[in-house]
């Protein structure tokens, strides 16, 4: 049965015994994920210019000449050029080892439930089967994107159904893409609004967070994500429980990597 205070209650009994390390770990994957995802924007332009028109030089009483600087045009370009390459260069770090990190670290988390387990234990999909993860996570950012772009809510509701996929990959990284998001959506089905208010719970810790130089928010995520681990705990089982999955399929984390 759902039970969010003792969800929250045995995450913070486990995180008794590892925060410090749970702390170091939070902070190595927020340096390489930026604390969110890589998102895009649209910009609209519009050809209002005429050379052949005095308007052309200016509109509204703003002199708009300098436009037709080739200079300008040309460092215009350089910088948008970079912007672009910038973009590019975080998206691909992003993919190859900001989301691969994501699943490592719900590994140590998932793994500290039970035991002690070396902060090493965030390596785990490079040293697994790491284009399936890659390949995994990177559908996951496509279809959210896409679904995101369709309105703001549907992709929202998808980012909830696909939320179990990082936890899924940490603890079989060799499940069929495929089976993974089947499994998530079956995880979160009826569950999105219990995980969003799960999530919602911390929102007071992160507020005191950011009124304390904007760093405090940094010292409650290890609580935030062992709290979502028991989580994923919960959702595994109840799919276990129900015969939707089974222990070879949901094979465990087994022993940790000890530094």
């Amino acid at each position: 049965m759902w039970n969010r205070a003792g969800i929250k209650a045995n995450a913070k009994e486990s995180l008794k015994r590892f925060y410090w390390p749970a702390f170091l770990v939070c902070i190595i994957v927020g340096i390489f994920t930026g604390g969110g995802r890589v998102s895009g924007g649209y910009s609209g332009f519009s050809n209002g210019f005429n050379r052949n028109s005095s308007s052309a030089e200016s509109i509204g009483g703003i002199d708009y000449s300098f436009l037709h600087n080739p200079a300008i045009i040309g460092v215009t370009i350089s910088i948008l050029l970079v912007i672009a390459i910038v973009v590019v260069i975080a998206i691909v770090i992003q993919l190859l080892v900001g989301n691969p990190l994501i699943v490592g670290k719900n590994r140590y988390f998932m793994c500290n439930r039970d035991e002690k387990t070396g902060i090493g234990a965030i390596g785990f999909a490079f040293e697994s089967n790491f284009k399936n993860v890659v390949k995994t996570m990177f559908f996951v950012e496509l279809f959210t994107t896409l679904w995101t772009l369709l309105f703001i809510i549907p992709g929202i509701i998808k980012s909830y159904e696909y939320a179990m996929i990082p936890y899924i990959l940490s603890e079989n990284p060799e499940m069929d893409s495929a089976r993974v998001f089947e499994l998530s959506k079956e995880m979160m089905m009826g569950q999105k609004w219990n995980y969003f208010v799960l999530q919602l719970s911390f929102i007071g810790w992160f507020l005191l967070g950011v009124l304390l130089c904007c760093i405090g928010g940094v010292f409650v995520q290890p609580y935030y994500e062992a709290t979502l681990a028991e989580f994923y705990g919960w959702a595994r089982e109840k799919m276990i429980s129900t015969g939707f999955s089974n222990r070879y399929e949901l094979k465990g984390f087994g022993e940790g990597t000890e530094l």
